[in-house]
């Protein structure tokens, strides 16, 4: 079973995408900026979900490995840290 883990570089996103490679299923994750391609078994593809360009090449590079997605985990996302203040 093909596995596709959008954000699968670090967090959560990290750890479900390695849970379910020790497990046997055929992962791959995506990051923005992936810096290290592979690690630990997990293969990072570039992926902006915010830029159609980006999806275009990734469902590319999915179409020339034949690798049909079976699963998406859906996580790509950002971390935002500071206050919050309403005024109004």
């Amino acid at each position: 079973m093909n596995v596709l883990v959008t954000g699968g570089n670090s967090g959560i996103r990290r750890c479900i995408a390695e849970d379910l490679l020790s497990k046997g299923y055929q992962v791959l994750g995506t990051s923005r900026k992936p810096s290290v391609r592979e690690q630990g078994g997990l293969e990072l593809i570039e992926l902006d979900i915010t830029s159609k360009e980006s999806i275009k090449k990734m469902l590319v590079h999915l179409k020339e490995r034949d690798f049909i997605i079976d699963v998406l985990v859906n996580n790509a996302g950002i971390a935002v840290n500071g206050v919050f203040r309403r005024d109004y």
